[in-house]
C-alpha cells in the first residue's frame, strides 16, 4: 500500500459529488505541476496558491477542498510560516474526514506532525504520528500490505519524538520495528539514519556509550552524504559527545590511553564547527561549543570554560531555547563540580530541571537528575532535596 494521495489533482470517484467543480480540477492540475519538483521555490508555491485562491470560499467537493488546503499549507511551510500551515492542514483534515478519505488523513497527519516538529512541539507531533499508525493498522488487512517506505519514515520520526519525550519503552519498540524495515528500503537512507540515531540515544541513556558510538558513527556517515548542513552539525556533535563519554571512563587525566579517543572527538568537533559556520547555524554552533568545552576539560586545557558556557546560556535565553538552556546549565554544573564547587554545581543541575519542567524535551532531565542522585549516594545532599 503506497500513500501519495494528496498530490492527485482529480479522480473519477470525486465527480459524483454534488459540489464537484470541473474548473477546479484544471486549476489543481496546474498548481501541482508548478510545485512538483522537490526544490520548488517559495515563489512557485505562492503562484500555485494564487491559482487556487478563488476557490477558497467556493462550494467544492471535499476531496478537492483537501487539495486546495494542502497546497496552501505547503506554501506556508516553504515560507517557514509553520503555525498558519498547521491551520490549513486542520482545514484539510476536516474535509478529508467528511469524505471518509482515511488515506488522505494519514498523509495530512504526517504533514502536521512535521510542522509541529518544526515548532518543537514534540508532544503534538508524536500524537499525530501515533494517530497515523492507528489509522494505517486499522485499514490494512495485513501488515505486509503497508508501504515499507512510508512506514519506515513514519516509525523513524516517531521514535525520535518518543525519545525526547522520555517515552523510552515506546521509542525502543518503534526502533526495533523500524530496524526490521531498513533492509527492505535501501533507497531511504535518511530514515535509516534517524532510526540509528534514536537507537544511539537510547543506548547512551542506558549508560552504554560503546554501543551508542557505533550507531552514531554509522548515522553520521549517512548524514554526511544525504542530510542538510544543520543536520550534519548535530550528528557530528552528538558523535563527539558519545566519544567523550568513553573518554571519561578511561582513568587518568591526560592519559596516553585517552589520546586516540580525544583525537577522534576533536575531529568530529572541528567538522561540526566548520559546518555550523557554513550553514550560519547559531544553535548548532552553540551545541558544538558545549561539546568543545567538555573536550577542553578532558584534555586538561587551561580555558575559560565557565565563561564559554555562560555565553551559551546567554545565547539560549536570547533564542528562547529551553533545550539549549538546560544543556548549558547541565554542562556548567559539570565544570563547577570538576572545580570542587559542589554546591554551585548542584544549583545548576536543579536549575536545569526547573527550566525543563513542562517542556517538550523531558529526556534532557536524565543527566542533571542522575548527577543529583549520584550526589545523594555520597550523602552530599538529602534525597528529598533533589528537586527531581
Amino acid at each position: 500500500m503506497r500513500l501519495r494521495l494528496l498530490t492527485r489533482s482529480d479522480a473519477a470517484s470525486w465527480r459524483a459529488a454534488d459540489a464537484y467543480a470541473p474548473p477546479l480540477a484544471d486549476a489543481l492540475r496546474l498548481a501541482f505541476d508548478r510545485t512538483a519538483r522537490p526544490d520548488t521555490s517559495p515563489e512557485e508555491f505562492l503562484a500555485a496558491c494564487a491559482i487556487l485562491a478563488p476557490w477558497l470560499d467556493a462550494r467544492v467537493a471535499n476531496q478537492q477542498r483537501v487539495r486546495v488546503c494542502y497546497l496552501f499549507a505547503r506554501g506556508c511551510e516553504v515560507g517557514r510560516e509553520y503555525a498558519p500551515a498547521i491551520h490549513w492542514v486542520d482545514e484539510a483534515l476536516v474535509a478529508a474526514a467528511r469524505a471518509h478519505a482515511w488515506g488522505e488523513m494519514v498523509e495530512l497527519l504526517t504533514v502536521r506532525g512535521r510542522l509541529q516538529r518544526a515548532l518543537d512541539n514534540y508532544r503534538a507531533a508524536a500524537d499525530d504520528l501515533n494517530a497515523c499508525l492507528t489509522l494505517l493498522y486499522l485499514h490494512a488487512d495485513r501488515e505486509e500490505d503497508l508501504d515499507p517506505v512510508f512506514r519506515l519514515d513514519l516509525l523513524a520520526h516517531l521514535a525520535s519524538f518518543e525519545f525526547f519525550l522520555a517515552h523510552y519503552q515506546s521509542a525502543l519498540r518503534l526502533v526495533r520495528q523500524a530496524r526490521r524495515l531498513i533492509p527492505l528500503v535501501p533507497a531511504l537512507p535518511l530514515a535509516a539514519a534517524s532510526v540509528l540515531w534514536a537507537d544511539a540515544h537510547l543506548e547512551r541513556t542506558r549508560g552504554r556509550p560503546e554501543r551508542a558510538l557505533l550507531l552514531a558513527m554509522t548515522a553520521a556517515d549517512i548524514h554526511a552524504r544525504e542530510a542538510s548542513l544543520s543536520s550534519q552539525v548535530r550528528m557530528e556533535t552528538f558523535v563527539a559527545e558519545v566519544v567523550l563519554d568513553l573518554v571519561e571512563r578511561v582513568p587518568g587525566d591526560g592519559s596516553v590511553n585517552r589520546a586516540p579517543l580525544l583525537m577522534l572527538a576533536g575531529g568530529h568537533l572541528r567538522k561540526a564547527e566548520r559546518l555550523a559556520r557554513e550553514a550560519d547555524d547559531r544553535l548548532g554552533a552553540a551545541l558544538a561549543k558545549l561539546a568543545r568545552v567538555r573536550e577542553g576539560r578532558l584534555r586538561g586545557r587551561n580555558d575559560d570554560r565557565v565563561g564559554a558556557i555562560e555565553g551559551v546560556i546567554r545565547t539560549a535565553r536570547r533564542m528562547d531555547n529551553v533545550a539549549l538552556h538546560a544543556q548549558a546549565l547541565t554542562r556548567l554544573g559539570g565544570e563547577l563540580e570538576a572545580a570542587g564547587e559542589d554546591e554551585r554545581a548542584r544549583n545548576c543541575w536543579r536549575e536545569a530541571l526547573t527550566v525543563l519542567e513542562g517542556s517538550e524535551v523531558p529526556a534532557l532531565k536524565h543527566e542533571p537528575r542522575r548527577k543529583l542522585l549520584l550526589a545523594s549516594e555520597f550523602d552530599l545532599i538529602p534525597l528529598n532535596d533533589l528537586g527531581v
